[in-house]
């Protein structure tokens, strides 16, 4: 009776593979006639950020950068005052939100908002490859202007932008309908600019006429150094 107990380690019971769900959103996420400063996104589960820096994206492009932060199981953003006026904005956070105990992500999450009556909806696809040797590379920029000059990529800011996956596809979405300027750009100083001889650059030969189902074709090469 004394040693008839099977003695074993405690496992801490089974792991957690489950993704944290969203259980609230203030304002509404793909809300319209936008005006709040400050977002918070409510978690059923205390949450982390996993590289957040590379993998977020926000288009177009605000002039000051949000502030991001995690409180026990939110997320809080504080926008800038310098949001455009009849614009639709998307925070995507790619796979950088993770719970806290197993890391286990909640993928390509995004948040999107009008400051117009209606949100843009549009889009277009393509994919990037090096045009010596036909590789993709994840986190290849597709930039999107509005402005259809050969000349913008060098000093402008894109109006759009995304990146590539591991498979060298790219998907911007919420556009409003017209024409644009698509370039790709591995950018060696994370700038948005086509300004070292050391980039690579790609770009549609003619502008793109959105809404388009066409799905575009780029490849990168070095510019010639003149």
């Amino acid at each position: 009776l004394c040693s008839c107990a099977l003695r074993v380690p405690i496992t801490g019971g089974p792991k957690d593979v489950a993704t944290p769900n969203i259980v609230l959103s203030i304002p509404a996420n793909y809300s319209n006639n936008f005006t709040a400063k400050t977002i918070e996104i409510k978690f059923d589960e205390y949450i982390d950020f996993k590289d957040l820096s590379k993998q977020l994206i926000i288009s177009p492009l605000m002039a000051k950068e949000p502030e991001i932060s995690i409180k026990k199981k939110s997320i809080i953003i504080k926008l800038p005052d310098s949001l455009l006026k009849d614009v639709t904005y998307t925070i995507n956070f790619g796979d950088a939100i993770v719970d806290t105990h197993e890391s286990v992500p909640f993928e390509d999450f995004q948040y999107v908002f009008s400051t117009g009556a209606q949100l843009d909806s549009l889009e277009i696809k393509g994919d990037i490859k090096f045009a010596e040797n036909l590789k993709t590379e994840k986190g290849i920029y597709a930039l999107l202007y509005k402005n259809t000059s050969d000349t913008v990529v060098f000093g402008t800011m894109p109006d759009y932008y995304t990146k590539t996956d591991e498979s060298g596809q790219f998907v911007i979405k919420n556009l409003k309908a017209g024409n644009y300027k698509l370039f790709a750009l591995k950018d060696a100083n994370n700038n948005y600019k086509f300004d070292s001889k050391t980039e690579q650059i790609a770009f549609a030969n003619k502008p793109v006429n959105i809404p388009d189902s066409a799905f575009y074709h780029l490849k990168l090469f070095i510019e010639p150094d003149t």
